[in-house]
């Protein structure tokens, strides 16, 4: 009994001792508490500034880095979640999951995964293991941003070069 009242009182060595560690595991608690509640926030937000970023530019998509000038072609992504131009069975649909764009193959299964690097405007590919598509891919901005409908601006979703959103027509 004298041993444990000795290690709650904090004037003694093992006491000053005991404090210290407990306050230690407090505190890796509280942060491991606040990254979990923190952490979705963050993907929250990088979502929403991905999201604007790749829905108002056109893209440069390099899918094969190994000879770029050959295996690349232009993307663009639809405010609906469907890639736009450049669609095919590999590259369908697209939607953001923790803060990277992630594209889905024509069934429903991710195929690729980019994050954006902020200091080069590029989305590489993240090279993860659950992606099915070739590592080291790309996407570059291609300097025009695509002109999109504000929202109830009267024009029905129809962009400024004529073409009608997929949205808007209920499909």
């Amino acid at each position: 009994m004298n041993c444990i009242a000795s290690l709650l009182d904090p004037g003694t060595p093992d006491g000053a001792v005991f404090s210290q560690v407990l306050a230690g595991i407090l505190l890796l608690a509280i942060v491991a508490v606040l990254g979990w509640v923190l952490g979705p926030l963050k993907w929250l937000c990088s979502n929403r500034r991905l999201k604007r970023f790749i829905e108002c530019h056109q893209f440069m998509f390099v899918f094969n880095p190994d000879n770029p000038e050959q295996k690349s072609k232009v993307m663009t992504f639809l405010t609906n979640g469907d890639i736009g131009e450049g669609r095919n069975n590999n590259e369908y649909i697209w939607h953001m999951r923790r803060g990277c764009l992630e594209i889905l193959g024509s069934d429903g299964v991710l195929y690729s995964r980019f994050r954006l690097d902020l200091s080069t405007g590029r989305m590489t590919h993240t090279n993860d293991a659950d992606t099915r598509s070739i590592r080291r891919q790309y996407f570059e901005v291609i300097p025009q941003r695509v002109p999109r409908p504000k929202p109830g601006n009267g024009t029905g979703g129809v962009a400024a070069d004529g073409q009608t959103d997929r949205l808007s027509r209920g499909g």
